[in-house]
């Protein structure tokens, strides 16, 4: 089986996803519609990114089936609070599973940080794809995303992927 794990972003008070939530839905629909028999996995809970009570993987989810996603090739969610976490729970979500390929779907702003925890996470197999939605922020605000990502993996890279029990996975999105 191939899954794609559809990272979350944000969403309003009311639960309607950012543009960039949906720039990231669409690009895993379209990975989806390419790849026969694959399953959608959609992370998200709830936090600074989501101030609703329903966690945000359940609106990704609701979207996907709006859009044509039949609810049976959609996993159980992942209800994460920062990409650590959703990488960790998506490996133990699909422990059971006989994975070919596991395919990360993000913005592309958060690509660098996502595919250097997977790799740590997950290592050698299944084998990784990542696959980046390009975002329609404004320069000036994909610009200092961009630099808040680049000391996002810098931190990782010198302190290593905390557990989520430790409390410190659930860190930003």
């Amino acid at each position: 089986m191939d899954a794609i794990v559809l990272l979350g972003a944000l969403n309003d008070r009311r639960g309607r996803l950012h543009a960039i939530a949906v720039e990231r839905a669409e690009k895993a629909i379209e990975v989806y519609r390419s790849r026969a028999g694959a399953k959608v996995l959609p992370t998200g809970g709830c936090g600074w990114f989501n101030r609703t009570s329903t966690p945000h993987a359940l609106h990704l989810q609701a979207y996907l089936v709006a859009r044509g996603v039949p609810a049976a090739d959609i996993l159980p969610i992942i209800d994460a609070r920062s990409t650590i976490d959703d990488t960790v729970l998506a490996r133990e979500a699909l422990a059971g599973e006989t994975l070919e390929r596991l395919m990360v779907v993000t913005s592309d702003f958060h690509l660098p940080r996502a595919r250097w925890i997977f790799a740590r996470v997950f290592g050698e197999e299944p084998r990784l794809e990542f696959v980046s939605a390009p975002s329609s922020l404004p320069r000036g605000m994909g610009l200092l995303i961009r630099v808040a990502e680049a000391a996002e993996l810098a931190r990782l890279r010198l302190l290593g992927v905390p557990s989520p029990s430790s409390g410190v996975a659930h860190g930003r999105k």
